[in-house]
């Protein structure tokens, strides 16, 4: 690409005095740069061995010392927003068609396995970088605007299925069910009931654009996360104990997640730890504890009765910083 498109593409200023024409290619990865190309650095900290690689030209959007005046240095008010403008342009003639769904379903697509050229974006953009760039014709890609800017698509439909059943329920618990889909028994999957709805309606907008794919044996998500642990809240094996601590970090599903829980284990003694800005949203009939910060949180944890904890507004990895959060506490309590 030549150097004066370039900077017309990304709304660029040139800070150097290069004499460059053009770039073979723009990369993102340092460790991928080769000689003639154009690196957008995200972390200045890369720019001394992009140059070392033989980078034509850096892109760039904070403060830094111009290292050498040949390269093209091009000044942006953000990388990510020449990537988007760069990644938008390699997509204009590739008549990709593009479909905008929601978070849980775009997780869902990205663990099945399809047999056409199917891109499924869950991650950020320059992480995929490649991938998008390489495209083939024709392609099909399943993104979510609440993950991914829709402006990188000229055009894009949202994701609307028929309501059509597909999934057989046979048996099901909290974590786990066991179904039927096209003939194919699957037993005792380790994918929790709450999700079956977002994913027949995966199955049936697939099967009506004729995407064909593999279901793979493990449905992973990062939502309604279960943990299982001991009365110390040390984790312990899945199903290994009757204390469950469920992350779920996106505050739009937890009242669903709440009915759901009320419905499958009316049994169990539930325990919802909900952050205190979220406390006006919810019925007073609940078996509630706010929490206004991770000390608190952790506390409630430790020390309250509950076989199932709800916990709103964390992910699953909140465990594995108990130590560090346990630490802090001490020393707020010694001083």
């Amino acid at each position: 690409m030549r150097l004066n498109n370039v900077i017309t593409l990304i709304n660029a200023e040139l800070k150097s005095r290069a004499n460059i024409v053009a770039f073979e290619k723009i990369v993102v990865d340092v460790k991928r740069v080769l000689r003639g190309d154009l690196f957008i650095a995200y972390n200045s900290l890369d720019i001394p061995q992009a140059l070392s690689l033989g980078a034509y030209g850096i892109i760039y959007d904070e403060d830094i010392e111009i290292l050498d005046d040949e390269v093209a240095f091009l000044r942006v008010s953000s990388c990510d927003d020449a990537l988007l403008r760069v990644l938008r342009f390699s997509l204009l003639n590739k008549k990709i068609k593009s479909y905008d769904c929601d978070k849980i379903t775009i997780e869902l697509a990205s663990c099945l396995e399809y047999r056409s050229d199917v891109l499924v974006i869950n991650s950020a953009l320059k992480t995929i970088y490649s991938k998008i760039v390489n495209l083939n014709e024709n392609s099909v890609v399943l993104f979510s605007s609440k993950i991914t800017p829709i402006e990188l698509f000229i055009d894009s439909t949202c994701m609307i299925p028929n309501i059509e059943k597909t999934i057989t329920t046979i048996e099901k618990t909290v974590f786990e069910t066991t179904f039927i889909y096209r003939d194919n028994y699957y037993d005792r999957v380790l994918f929790s009931p709450f999700f079956t709805p977002y994913l027949e309606k995966l199955f049936n907008f697939l099967d009506s654009i004729s995407i064909e794919f593999i279901l793979k044996t493990s449905l992973h998500v990062e939502h309604f996360t279960p943990i299982f642990c001991d009365k110390d809240l040390n984790i312990v094996d899945f199903g290994m104990s009757q204390k469950v601590l469920i992350f779920e970090n996106d505050m739009e599903l937890i009242e669903t997640q709440i009915d759901f829980l009320k419905s499958m284990a009316s049994w169990a003694k539930m325990l919802y730890f909900i952050p205190l800005s979220f406390k006006s949203r919810l019925s007073d009939t609940l078996h509630v504890e706010y929490y206004a910060d991770d000390m608190e949180l952790l506390t409630l944890m430790e020390t309250k009765s509950y076989h199932y904890g709800l916990v709103a507004g964390k992910r699953g990895s909140f465990l594995d910083n108990r130590n560090k959060t346990k630490e802090k506490r001490q020393l707020v309590m010694e001083f």
